[in-house]
């Protein structure tokens, strides 16, 4: 049985479908061929509350069944490094510096390309 993804979503790439309409739930589906779970920090959350559109892709990540998980790191990069497995998750993220480390650890990454659509450096 193939084992199932952690899919942590970064606040830049939950602010995806309110700044470029892309729908990146659906996105995601298309692009994982295994199980996954939708995961946030609690400080992406605090993160996002102070983005001009924030609240309305905090609800949307509830809506997609995002689980928010109570951590005590300061940023959502320091909880989105500190909790990843690289054979067992996969982050989605659009920051280059936070990419960067993460391949270096062997995660996969998916980002928004063109404004457009999803894809992923890493396997899937």
């Amino acid at each position: 049985m193939a084992r199932s993804y952690k899919v942590i979503i970064d606040a830049n790439f939950a602010m995806v479908p309110v700044q470029f309409r892309v729908d990146i739930y659906n996105e995601l589906k298309r692009i994982i061929d295994r199980r996954f779970e939708l995961i946030t920090f609690t400080p992406i959350i605090e993160e996002i509350k102070g983005i001009k559109g924030g609240k309305l892709a905090i609800e949307i990540m509830k809506k997609n069944g995002v689980k928010i998980i109570e951590t005590k790191e300061k940023t959502g990069d320091k909880a989105i490094m500190d909790h990843i497995k690289a054979r067992e998750t996969i982050v989605c993220t659009n920051d280059k510096e936070l990419e960067k480390k993460l391949r270096e650890k062997g995660v996969t990454v998916i980002y928004l390309r063109g404004k457009k659509k999803i894809e992923a450096k890493g396997e899937v």
